[in-house]
């Protein structure tokens, strides 16, 4: 039959035909297989033609036949992004390769104690919002491995350093009267107050003041026929002082009546 193949029957082929940036095709004689490293140095998918002659053992020759090996490009990993952001704002990269039809799959190398948020995952995009607890600039390294098909493209990483932001509080009490001097500004009422400033890394830090402004109430209520003074406000301490002379203190008058 002419589909048998006899045994011991050896291939011999020429270097083959090749389209595109296709290298490393090599002629080889008295073989019964095709080995060797074919190069594909475009961004496209290219193919090795090979035309093989068959010798049997007794060297008669039989029929050339066409075999062909279809030899995809290798991707390489480029990326457009922000990766260099502030504590809470979202890493944003888009990952592209120079072969279309790319896809990535990344893990997660290197990461400071400090960060949290950063995770595994696919797709062309990295949006995830890192958190920084430290005030010290981390470091996440996102490991992208590109494919093409079923072939792996070139391993790269990606380095994304986040940045502190910093966040002041004070609580201040004052009596009514008193006045505060806080971040260049004079306060006098109860409130919160904030000043916002820019690190050298462009970070946001934040000064956050809360105001307090005790008032006294001074009035009193006079009790037992008009005898007695009492004072309205209950407070830790009280001195009485007599009106008509200079707001002078009473010696022992220091209960709330």
């Amino acid at each position: 039959s002419c589909n048998i193949v006899p045994i011991n029957t050896t291939y011999s082929w020429w270097i083959p035909n090749t389209t595109g940036f296709l290298s490393g095709g090599v002629a080889s004689s008295s073989q019964n297989q095709i080995n060797g490293v074919l190069n594909n140095s475009s961004n496209n998918v290219q193919m090795a033609t090979y035309t093989v002659l068959t010798t049997t053992m007794e060297g008669c020759q039989g029929n050339n036949f066409i075999y062909q090996i279809v030899v995809n490009p290798t991707s390489n990993l480029m990326f457009t992004g922000n990766d260099h952001i502030c504590s809470g704002d979202t890493a944003e990269l888009t990952l592209t390769s120079d072969v279309i039809g790319t896809t990535f799959i990344w893990n997660i190398g290197q990461v400071s104690s400090s960060i949290i948020g950063a995770l595994p995952g696919t797709g062309s995009q990295i949006l995830q919002e890192l958190q920084n607890s430290s005030n010290q600039s981390g470091l996440v390294t996102y490991v992208v491995t590109p494919y093409f098909l079923s072939c792996m493209g070139t391993v790269d990483s990606i380095d994304v350093t986040v940045n502190p932001v910093f966040s002041f509080e004070e609580n201040i009490s004052l009596c009514a009267g008193d006045q505060v001097e806080w971040q260049n500004n004079t306060y006098v009422q109860s409130g919160t107050y904030y000043a916002y400033y820019s690190t050298n890394d462009g970070c946001d830090s934040a000064y956050i003041l809360h105001l307090q402004i005790d008032t006294i109430d001074i009035n009193v209520t006079i009790q037992n026929g008009g005898v007695t003074l009492f004072a309205n406000t209950v407070a830790d301490g009280y001195q009485w002082v007599d009106c008509d002379s200079n707001f002078q203190w009473i010696s022992l008058a220091t209960n709330q009546s």
